[in-house]
């Protein structure tokens, strides 16, 4: 028997970076809809949850480097999960508005 290797990598909600033995590959979508993008082609799952049914639909990848759309996608990715943390300012609470304005009194 083979040995396997799999690894599955959380980048953002709804977004995992998936690594093999034969490769690597970005899932996009939730509960219900995944499109998988691989250096093979696109793979679209179609489920019902908690049925246990579901639909897979495969497309052959197009001529050329089938690893553009995956990179894109994670590089995509990555640039959204910077920019949601690297906000930093947030909108002071009433609380705190009224703690730094100097009082009428």
């Amino acid at each position: 028997m083979g040995f396997r290797f799999r690894r599955r990598v959380k980048i953002a909600p709804g977004v995992h970076l998936n690594f093999g033995k034969r490769g690597t590959s970005v899932s996009l979508g939730g509960h219900g809809v995944t499109t998988n993008y691989s250096k093979r082609g696109r793979r679209t799952t179609y489920s019902l949850r908690g049925t246990g049914l579901s639909y897979t639909t495969k497309t052959q990848k197009a001529s050329g480097c089938g690893c553009a759309i995956p990179m894109l996608l994670l590089i995509l990715a990555m640039m959204a999960a910077v920019m949601r943390t690297s906000r930093g300012s947030r909108r002071p609470t009433n609380r705190e508005r009224s703690a730094l304005s100097p009082s009428a009194s």
